[in-house]
């Protein structure tokens, strides 16, 4: 073999080389987004949920449930409480929508069927747009 096909072959599997390592960096690439993905997600619901501990104590508890039974709310504070305590439950809904995890498909699967079938979780949804992402998370419309 002469040294000019010694080099075309060398050219060859550099070649091949530099391909198979672009697809690998390209797979480890995907892996770290949805990694990072994952964990923003996990993230923004721990300090979600941090941030309404306070609506679960005292009297909010009362409130929800009467809100959710669809009874009337005794005052624009408590109409407020409400509107909160579905909104972090619909936020929940809708970044576990997103993914393929199973206890995130349990938690929507029973907010679907615990919390957005009564009266007053339906007439809440209502009042958001159509194309609301919360809505299309907790109507299973994603």
């Amino acid at each position: 073999m002469e040294l000019t096909q010694l080099g075309a072959v060398g050219e060859l599997v550099g070649g091949v080389a530099v391909l198979v390592t672009l697809i690998y960096l390209a797979v480890q690439v995907r892996h770290a987004r949805d990694q990072v993905n994952e964990q923003s997600v996990s993230t923004a619901l721990e300090t979600m949920q941090e941030a309404f501990d306070p609506v679960y104590e005292g009297t909010h508890a009362s409130v929800f449930r009467r809100g959710l039974e669809g009874e009337a709310l005794a005052d624009a504070d408590e109409t407020f409480i409400f509107g909160l305590l579905m909104t972090r439950i619909a936020t929940g809904a809708m970044s576990c929508a997103r993914t393929d995890d199973p206890v995130c498909r349990d938690y929507l699967d029973t907010v679907q069927e615990r919390v957005f079938s009564q009266p007053g979780a339906q007439r809440w949804l209502d009042t958001l747009p159509p194309a609301s992402p919360l809505r299309r998370a907790v109507t299973g419309d994603h």
